[in-house]
């Protein structure tokens, strides 16, 4: 097996003398005399790195010191150069395991376990968001413990190296997180050395015949080594302290110790290379950790267990795992915690009695059971279980049927890319042979969610639509959508609690009924930008293509009589009492499993919501009486009944009598459904004339096909924008950039002021952002910058200007519109990020302005093999050419993650297009500001931040570096 040990504290050095380092490098060492191959990634100290056959490093220099603010956006930066510059050398080692020590800020784990496939471990030794802030003072104390938290939920395990530090991991994250204990180990080789503990105490400068305590570790407060200079004040003058170790607190030490008269007896022998500070603790006759009394202790102390790998008596306070540990094996003594009489009583006890038979069984028990190489074996027998046992994704993939083969192995993919990570898998709710299977899964922190698994990348475009509901005002009665799989054959949604309305009793039923009619009125009329069509001809042809032999007649002869389109609404387009949940609430009813959303016929999800609710009566689940009281409720609830409703009523009746001879196996329900469909009138021919075919852009629209058969858009505006959009893109179409031979814009046709009709021309092909989402706007990046520049040297003299102050003004009004609705800190972060781009624009002049598209973003440039255009132009304005440029930047940096720089990566082949048409370079210092600008237009604006602080923080603190913003005094503790 190949495991990266990674830390980016860069405290640890690799080599160091601190503890931390220490144990940093047993455990790569550990996996390495396991015989894996480890790459040790970290931040390099001063010496040679470990030296081992199986074991390589690859270390980043450490950034230097600092204090305060610049400390910490060094720890900032210096994560995400291990996570930058890591990747290709993670990717090239290609480990099997990421094991990383949990570090301040620190995120460059999950990012390279994602990257490679790894699995990834993260281990506690403090939760270092709240020690840090309880210790040293942390300003970006909100960042660190979003990020710390991030991180935890993301591994697939977690090993706190104490049960108390166990139960605050778990509470953070949940207590069905996979959390694990794996206390701390030793080298057992230094203690096995031979060694002269004379010549020890002789170098150190302790007497001859004099009785030697022994305390190691870095000098800090919460180590209370200061107890111990107490406590020698009131032992015998031949009892003389060595203290191993260097910190911030050894000159205050030594001046304790000689204001206490004992100063010639405390021996600071500073950090010491590891093998000597062992032989150091195998001198003396006594051990000590005299830790103060510390609220919420939860360390694991590796002191305690070299000691008594050493076979020398051990004091330790009387807290945590210390207490657990020396109680448990019967040896040393314990103290009450900052006690320096108790504590000197201890040590009188401890030389008294001396090293005796339980401390030589002691020693060799921990040196054998307890080493490095012991306690990795149980880092991976716990990742073993967590991630191939009961509830994982791998055992669901196992117990699927040979023929989910394809769906099964998609849930292995998004297993290895982190997708499921911290979910355990329940019983299959819905499977549909071949094609794909719906989880119910529960999260660390006990909440239900809803994992849906497809053979084909169908979950991207789930979570898109999922989104587009969301941000049309529907967010209350649809799941939302958590996160997609890097395949997009893997998503995991919402779970919403409620009763499946099939379940409910019939007056109930009947109350669902009217309420799903309520709530689908609600969908058809939210304007939803959904990104696919479905039309009556698509309605036809699937029902022609699925109809089995004893249905084909009917179904032939149904589609012929098959309605006109007439407008394309938002529409669930599979709408049946099994895709109802009644959740009480305003709503009534949530709608779930939405795959098949679409913009298509009001009539269709009506039609077959009445279809299924006379299937009801069929099937013998309700009564005559009560079926048909449910279609009225129903039609009652949605309101004005869609004039071809029974058309569409016959094609449903006809597909749920396929679907009973194929998927059912039951002829018995297929000829009474077909007996129903006889008894149902049959609508009138459609009259002759144009044919809606539909197009989402707008809250209020549709396409047409004219008289000539021109494919035509209409958008219908309520206010005055329509009369300003028309003339503007009257303007550009007679610039250079509307007379090409291929359209780059919608030709504009008519507007009618009366109405608000806006009518133009349809461009063809389909939004980047839906032809793939980032692969697609990656991959036609350079015909999109070579687009963008056309627009720009249009010179098409448009209306509305857009200039540095209306940015600023449109800044600060997302901000006060977020007041009471983001918590404090977002709102405080957004607050100091708007007024440092005002303070970054104040005395400085607007450049040249250019015809802009304002939102210039994958979703509004539609693609073909051959050329690329641009669509929605309400927002076209005069600006600064590097406006659309760092929007087009933000937009494709935010939707790939954030894991490169900005300017950089996805965005490369766009600007590369950019430049070469242009002929005239950005400037840097205002693309900058403008792509600060442009974050925090999407962290205030897009769906999916709103319910997510922590991708909001973090997009504002990119836009607060971009723009050169201080965030820290927005930040809580600050």
């Amino acid at each position: 097996m190949r495991v990266l040990v990674l830390c980016t504290d860069q405290g640890v050095r690799v080599p160091g003398s601190k503890g931390a380092a220490l144990h940093l490098r047993a455990v790569a060492e550990a996996y390495a005399a396991l015989g894996h191959d480890v790459l040790l990634l970290g931040v390099a100290g001063h010496g040679d790195p470990p030296a081992h056959p199986r074991l390589r490093t690859h270390l980043l220099p450490h950034p230097g010191r600092a204090e305060g603010i610049l400390r910490e956006r060094n720890k900032l930066a210096l994560v995400e150069r291990f996570a930058t510059e890591g990747e290709p050398v993670a990717r090239h080692f290609a480990p099997d395991v990421v094991h990383e020590r949990l570090s301040l800020f620190g995120t460059a784990g999950t990012r390279l376990a994602r990257a490679t496939g790894a699995r990834h471990v993260v281990e506690v030794n403090a939760l270092l968001a709240h020690e840090e802030a309880r210790w040293r003072g942390l300003g970006h104390v909100a960042v660190a413990r979003e990020r710390e938290i991030s991180v935890l939920r993301a591994a697939d395990l977690v090993v706190p190296v104490s049960d108390e530090l166990t139960a605050e991991v778990r509470g953070l994250i949940g207590p069905d997180a996979p959390v694990v204990t794996v206390a701390n180990g030793v080298d057992p080789r230094p203690f096995l050395r031979p060694h002269d503990p004379a010549a020890v105490r002789a170098r150190l400068g302790v007497p001859p015949g004099a009785r030697m305590a022994v305390f190691t570790g870095t000098l800090r407060p919460w180590h209370g080594v200061e107890v111990a200079v107490d406590a020698l004040a009131a032992l015998a003058p031949d009892v003389h302290l060595v203290v191993v170790g260097d910190g911030p607190v050894r000159e205050e030490l030594a001046a304790r110790a000689e204001a206490r008269g004992v100063g010639p007896r405390v021996h600071l022998a500073g950090a010491l290379p590891h093998d000597e500070a062992v032989d150091v603790v195998r001198a003396a006759d006594v051990a000590l950790a005299p830790y103060p009394d510390l609220p919420g202790f939860s360390f694991s102390p590796l002191k305690v267990y070299e000691y008594l790998a050493a076979g020398v008596p051990v004091v330790a306070s009387d807290l945590g795992q210390p207490r657990a540990l020396l109680g448990g094996l019967g040896v040393g003594r314990l103290v009450r915690p900052g006690d320096p009489a108790d504590l000197a009583a201890g040590i009188r006890t401890a030389l008294a009695a001396g090293a005796g038979a339980a401390e030589a069984a002691v020693s060799v028990r921990v040196r054998e059971e307890w080493s490095w190489a012991s306690r990795v074996g149980d880092v991976l027998a716990a990742l073993e279980q967590v991630t191939t046992g009961p509830g994982s994704a791998v055992a669901a993939a196992a117990d699927l049927p040979d023929d989910d083969a394809a769906v099964a192995e998609a849930l292995r993919r998004a297993d290895r890319d982190h997708t499921l990570a911290g979910l355990r898998l329940g019983r299959v709710l819905r499977r549909v042979a071949g094609r794909r299977a719906t989880f119910a899964a529960r999260r660390g922190d006990g909440a239900a969610v809803v994992v849906k698994a497809f053979a084909s990348p169908r979950a991207r475009g789930n979570a898109r639509r999922l989104a587009a509901l969301a941000e049309a005002g529907l967010s209350d009665v649809v799941p939302t959508a958590l996160t997609t799989s890097d395949d997009g054959c893997v998503g995991v949604v919402s779970f919403r609690p409620g009763t499946v309305m099939e379940d409910l009793p019939d007056d109930a039923y009947l109350d669902a009924c009217a309420a799903t009619g309520r709530v689908l009125r609600r969908l058809h009329d939210s304007g939803a930008a959904l990104d696919r069509r479905w039309t009556s001809a698509d309605e036809s042809a699937q029902l022609l293509r699925r109809a089995p032999a004893g249905c084909r007649a009917v179904a032939a002869a149904e589609a012929a009589l098959a309605p006109p389109d007439g407008p394309l609404v938002p529409s669930h387009r599979d709408l049946h009492p099994r895709q109802v949940v009644a959740v009480g609430g305003d709503a009534g009813v949530c709608l779930i499993d939405l795959d098949d959303a679409a913009l298509a016929p009001r009539g269709l999800d009506v039609g077959n919501m009445v279809a299924h609710l006379r299937r009801e009566v069929v099937v013998g689940r309700r009564d005559p009486a009560v079926g048909e009281a449910a279609v009225d409720a129903f039609l009652a609830g949605y309101g004005d009944a869609p004039p071809d409703l029974l058309a569409w009523e016959r094609l449903a009746l006809t597909r749920l009598a396929g679907l009973a001879e194929s998927r059912h196996g039951s002829p018995e329900e297929r000829d009474a459904l077909l007996r129903l469909l006889a008894e149902r009138p049959v609508p009138a021919p459609a009259p002759d004339g144009l044919v809606p075919t539909g197009h989402a852009d707008r809250p209020v629209r549709m396409a047409v096909e004219d008289s000539t058969g021109r494919p035509v858009v209409v958008k219908t505006y309520l206010g005055a924008d329509g009369s300003r959009v028309h003339d503007d893109m009257l303007a550009l179409w007679a610039s250079p950039f509307g007379g090409s031979p291929h359209p780059r814009m919608p030709e504009p046709l008519s507007f009618d002021a009366a109405s608000g009709d806006l009518v133009m021309s349809r461009v063809p092909g389909d939004a980047l952002a839906v032809r793939g989402a980032l692969g697609g706007s990656v991959r036609r990046g350079a015909d999109v910058g070579r687009l963008l520049a056309a627009l720009h040297a249009s010179g098409a003299d448009l209306h509305r200007v857009r200039d540095r102050r209306a940015l600023v003004r449109s800044t600060h009004r997302k901000v006060r519109s977020l007041e009471g609705q983001a918590p404090p800190h977002v709102h405080s972060l957004f607050r100091a990020v708007a007024e440092g781009i005002e303070r970054r624009w104040t005395g400085t002049q607007t450049g040249g302005l250019v015809p802009s598209h304002g939102d210039f973003s994958p979703r509004n440039v539609h693609a073909t093999p051959d050329h690329v255009a641009i669509v929605d132009l309400d927002r076209l304005q005069l600006a600064e050419r590097e406006r659309d440029v760092a929007y087009w930047c933000a937009w494709l940096w935010v939707t790939s993650g954030g894991t490169e720089p900005l300017f950089t990566g996805p965005a490369r082949p766009f600007l590369q297009g950019y430049a070469d048409a242009a002929g005239e370079p950005l400037r840097p210092d205002v693309l900058e500001v403008h792509a600060a600008v442009a974050l925090v237009r999407i962290a205030h604006g897009w769906t999916s931040m709103r319910t997510n602080d922590s991708a909001r923080v973090a997009l504002l603190v990119a836009a607060s570096a971009l723009a050169d913003v201080p965030v820290t005094s927005a930040l809580p503790g600050a």
